[in-house]
């Protein structure tokens, strides 16, 4: 009789356990299923947030004939991006160059930063250099002068951008400001395309040869979505 009372008794105590799990877990499912539309919802809304910045960045280089590390300086500063945008790792401008172009591209970007190339190295039919990255802390200078088109995830990006004239994000990739091994994340770059002329062209054809370059921000996931969601 003691081994079958205990018995009994372990069965109940398993069977009321199983029923709490069961209605804890229900109880997490619900309350996850209820606050997933607010989330998307605001993650939608930081996002547009973000293209919008990116389009104002494209207007400036639309509006002038040259825009140096000084004037776009200012001009993010004047964003107050950590206040207004945070979340962000920065917001930037990637050149396109020609082969022809690219000593005269990289003396003159050596003005302003020393240090300054273009890379990788290897010999393509364009560039597409990172020339101007705010704020230009220690992540940020590890970035100048990468060519984002040599990487396949960013370069399906950047082409959708400069193919239908409208902001294109990339897939998951590690961007090259994960200098410290200790705290990478995954990150993705939203890519907002600049013409000559300021104007979208009208035809694809005309798209690609009139691509001055790109308006970007390279985002962290991990740092975004705490800013966006919390803990």
């Amino acid at each position: 009789p003691p081994i079958l009372f205990l018995s009994l008794g372990l069965l109940v105590t398993a069977g009321a356990t199983f029923a709490v799990a069961e209605i804890g877990r229900f109880r997490a499912q619900t309350r996850f299923s209820a606050n997933v539309p607010a989330a998307r919802v605001t993650i939608q809304e930081r996002i547009h947030a973000h293209i919008s910045l990116l389009y104002s960045v494209a207007g400036l280089f639309a509006a002038s004939d040259t825009v140096g590390y000084d004037e776009f300086h200012r001009f993010v500063q004047r964003l107050e991006l950590s206040e207004t945008y945070s979340g962000t790792q920065g917001v930037g401008f990637s050149a396109r160059v020609r082969p022809e172009e690219r000593a005269a591209f990289e003396a003159q970007a050596r003005e302003s930063l020393p240090d300054f190339r273009i890379w990788p190295e290897e010999p393509r039919e364009e560039y597409h250099a990172i020339l101007y990255l705010e704020p230009l802390d220690a992540r940020n200078r590890a970035a100048m002068g990468y060519d984002m088109y040599t990487e396949a995830v960013r370069r399906d990006a950047m082409s959708r951008a400069r193919d239908t004239g409208a902001a294109a994000a990339s897939g998951a990739v590690t961007l090259v400001q994960e200098i410290d091994d200790d705290e990478r994340q995954a990150g993705f770059l939203i890519y907002v395309p600049v013409y000559e002329g300021g104007a979208v062209p009208p035809t694809v054809e005309a798209r690609r040869e009139r691509l001055l370059g790109f308006a970007y921000s390279p985002f962290r996931a991990g740092d975004l979505f705490r800013d966006i969601l919390g803990k």
